[in-house]
């Protein structure tokens, strides 16, 4: 979440005599001085100083510095009203006006710049991007009091994720837990979804699914997709494979065609050893969508194991055309060539194998099933 405000305040400033100006006329012998101090009263170095005629802003001398005691100085003037603008980085641009009185003595000006603490949120959310995770906290921390209560819960949400990041869970999800109350709905997901996330990684499952279900409503159809896959894959770690797969089916019945569901489910009833209403799903996958070539490899082994030699073949073909590195697919897809009597494609397989993985579990198998089959 991005800060976007900037604030600008009227700096009142002390007012003297003034005279009428030509606008087209800015030079004379008029002095004006001043000092930029911070809130605590600290000279502020390096502000910019910018002096132009009211409404004119080009119409006024060079911009100047402020030196390391916070002060700035300029002879040339003209009699009569001026505008001065005060900029610094990490404080808010302050504005305001004086006047310039050639035949008098310049009152210096003493300029007091507030903090914007909207630029440290913006450094803040840079060291974030840098990975410098404890720098960004302390910029947040340090302008946290300053903030009204839905500018503190978005700081206390980017806290959270400088935890998170840092894989220190707990501490993100206290933060989380601060931020909720006073951010908008959509926010509100945003972080119910990171803090599912938490409690994922620390396999805290009845936790993260609380957190994930709360969201569900509020989310689009890809976003509601993927939070229920995520709920289908934490019961499936507990080895809650019914739960699992009712997860997965919340998603095809709004979504008949969304692949990741198609694919998961797939696998879950598989490993089951449902391999008939899982190859069912896996049909309905397009044939030029990729499908873990793990699932496929051992959906394919299961359908070798029952001797379902036409599933196990497409199976088997289909993870080479995906993956044609997959040593392990050539050698099953061989002994499948080997049962049916097809002897030349087993043979290729066979060396296929051997090429690209000599030390190969199945190497010694494939030696011998080749001495069999070339001697004949």
């Amino acid at each position: 979440m991005q800060f976007n405000m900037r604030r600008t305040v009227l700096l009142l400033s002390l007012v003297l005599l003034a005279a009428p100006l030509a606008a087209q006329d800015w030079a004379g012998r008029g002095r004006a001085l001043g000092k930029v101090v911070d809130e605590q009263g600290n000279p502020v170095e390096g502000a910019k100083v910018i002096l132009h005629l009211p409404g004119l802003p080009e119409a006024g001398p060079e911009p100047l510095l402020t030196d390391k005691k916070g002060r700035w100085s300029y002879l040339g003037l003209d009699n009569g009203a001026w505008a001065v603008v005060i900029e610094k980085e990490g404080f808010i641009t302050s504005e305001g006006s004086f006047s310039v009185n050639e035949f008098g003595t310049a009152r210096p000006l003493k300029i007091e710049l507030q903090r914007n603490p909207f630029d440290a949120v913006a450094a803040g959310q840079e060291l974030i991007d840098e990975g410098r995770y404890e720098e960004a906290r302390q910029k947040f921390l340090e302008v946290l009091p300053e903030m009204d209560g839905h500018q503190q819960a978005q700081l206390h949400a980017l806290i959270g994720n400088t935890h998170y990041a840092e894989n220190a869970y707990a501490k993100a999800r206290e933060e989380y837990q601060l931020a909720l109350p006073g951010l908008t709905a959509g926010e509100r997901t945003s972080v119910l979804l990171r803090l599912g996330d938490s409690y994922m990684q620390e396999s805290q499952f009845d936790k993260a699914r609380e957190a994930y279900e709360s969201t569900v409503d509020q989310l689009g159809p890809e976003g509601r997709s993927q939070v229920l896959l995520a709920i289908a894959r934490s019961y499936d770690q507990e080895g809650r494979r019914d739960e699992a797969i009712a997860a997965v089916e919340r998603i095809l019945e709004g979504n008949p065609n969304d692949i990741q569901a198609l694919q998961l489910i797939a696998d879950l009833l598989s490993r089951q050893g449902r391999e008939e209403e899982a190859q069912a799903y896996l049909d309905r996958v397009p044939e030029g969508a990729e499908l873990p070539a793990d699932m496929l490899l051992n959906q394919g082994i299961r359908f070798y194991n029952d001797q379902k030699l036409d599933e196990a073949l497409a199976n088997f073909e289909r993870v080479i055309r995906q993956d044609s590195s997959l040593a392990d697919a050539y050698y099953y897809r061989g002994l499948v060539y080997l049962n049916r009597g097809e002897n030349e494609p087993a043979i290729a397989d066979f060396k296929k194998l051997l090429e690209l993985a000599p030390d190969s579990q199945y190497a010694s198998d494939a030696k011998q099933f080749l001495e069999y089959l070339e001697s004949e």
